[in-house]
């Protein structure tokens, strides 16, 4: 009775640890202590036995008594109340709680974190030899569930308990004022891409914690592959991004995985390549504030398809995916490759997207008229469709013809030369660049591209060509 007489002494109920004598309040289906095969134990925290006591298994489950457990916590600050069969756990404020996907479940003890109910579990009564006592023992499972909520490991490997509280957050300086922390580039990257930022889970890093604003940003971008930390334990989220690490965040956002078949090869050259980072910058420049709005402002030109030039002019963006399956995947012919160097696949990819970014549209009076390079004198060439007729003009006409299709290597066209496409705004113009193919004795194409215009301004859509 000594040890009730202390707990009640110190303000934490006895079953606070649900190590918890019947005088205290009786389980209502173990009114009386039951035998069960006792086993010692060990409850380890920092890597020290903290206690030994006893548990039992049954029907298969490992039961111990938590009063134990609520010991050690108290270690770490964490104290407990008991009353009316219900242990609230008390957490300071510098720990984080999970209430996610709570599942209450059905049981006579109810578990709770600062007044919130987590779990429902029944307990049983026995003898603790190490006090000849009845005792309540409860699933060391559901317990285990509790730990995890507030950022606690808490592994069982059938004789020792081993409790690993949350990593220790060091707090991070600021940076300078021209530079950019990881998680902001994060933060502007799931916003372009319409991801929501995950305020759930704990963090195991040692430089943000799950109570901190960025952490629902940084949690988004880990699960999601776009944010690589520098380690198990250390995010590196408020540390300056340079720009390959930002090029490499948004590789990571577009899903590639095999660089073969990107433009430029590897995430700094493919960001040139299409046309998302800033002019004349460097791989290991750390990024300023103005440099990301430049690239936030390209990548959701690149969404939409076009960069806005004024007086209803438009710049092609070639909309960005990934080439190894919208280009790509299946191009071969019983067996054979249609491309077989990465010098080749290269050439092909970076000349479709130079042919569309080269693209100029003006958007007025109804008409759509574009300028894009004629692909005179070279094994490239683009094909163009629409509803009615196409009107074109080669560079020297006075005049405009008209096709019901076009197909440039019918022009004759110089190299380095522009060809002029004009079509109602409504009809839905559908340009493709393809290559000759002399080895399979055919050509392939390398991109689709649609056109139009509406009331809510120019629509440009990209199709998939690979198989």
């Amino acid at each position: 009775m000594k040890r009730a007489a202390a707990l009640r002494s110190a303000g934490i109920g006895m079953a606070a640890c649900l190590s918890l004598l019947p005088m205290l309040g009786a389980i209502p289906q173990a009114s009386a202590a039951t035998k069960h095969k006792m086993v010692k134990t060990a409850i380890v925290l920092n890597g020290k036995t903290a206690t030994q006591p006893y548990g039992f298994v049954s029907g298969n489950t490992m039961y111990m008594p938590i009063w134990y457990v609520m010991n050690t916590l108290q270690q770490l600050g964490i104290t407990s109340t008991w009353k009316n069969q219900i242990w609230n756990m008390k957490v300071p404020s510098s720990f984080s709680v999970d209430t996610s996907d709570i599942q209450v479940g059905k049981g006579a003890i109810q578990l709770e974190i600062n007044g919130n109910l987590m779990h429902k579990v029944n307990g049983i009564v026995a003898t603790d030899p190490a006090t000849g006592k009845a005792t309540t023992f409860v699933p060391i499972w559901y317990t285990q569930q509790l730990l995890k909520r507030v950022g606690i490991s808490s592994p069982w490997d059938g004789k020792t308990w081993t409790l690993e509280p949350p990593t220790t957050v060091k707090p991070q300086p600021p940076l300078p004022a021209n530079e950019v922390a990881k998680w902001q580039v994060a933060k502007d990257i799931l916003t372009a891409f319409g991801l929501s930022p995950d305020t759930s889970g704990t963090s195991g890093y040692d430089d943000i914690s799950a109570t901190s604003t960025e952490w629902g940003v940084v949690h988004e971008a880990i699960e999601k592959s776009i944010l690589t930390p520098d380690s198990t334990t250390h995010s590196g989220a408020y540390e300056a991004a340079d720009v390959q690490t930002v090029d490499t965040m948004l590789w990571h956002a577009y899903g590639i995985q095999n660089a073969d078949y990107q433009p430029g090869g590897a995430p700094f050259a493919w960001a040139n390549a299409v046309g998302l980072n800033p002019q004349g910058v460097q791989a290991t420049d750390l990024l300023t504030p103005q440099e990301l709005s430049q690239m936030v402002s390209n990548l959701a030109d690149n969404k939409r398809g076009y960069h806005a030039l004024g007086d209803n002019q438009y710049q092609i963006s070639y909309p960005i995916e990934d080439e190894a399956t919208a280009t790509f995947n299946g191009d071969s012919i019983n067996g054979q490759p249609f491309f077989t160097s990465n010098q080749e696949v290269q050439d092909a990819i970076l000349q479709t997207y130079q042919f569309y970014d080269a693209i100029q549209v003006t958007d007025e009076n109804g008409m759509l008229t574009l300028t894009m390079p004629s692909l005179g004198g070279t094994e490239w060439f683009s094909y163009s469709t629409a509803l009615g007729d196409i009107q074109y003009q080669l560079p020297g006409d006075s005049t405009w013809q008209t096709a019901d299709v076009l197909d440039s290597r019918e022009l004759g066209a110089a190299a380095n030369t522009s060809l002029q496409i004009k079509v109602p705004d409504d009809s839905g113009l559908t340009i493709s660049v393809n290559e000759m193919l002399p080895q399979i004795g055919g050509t392939v194409s390398l991109g689709d591209l649609e056109v139009s215009s509406n009331a809510n301004g120019l629509q440009v859509q990209r199709i998939d060509v690979a198989e």
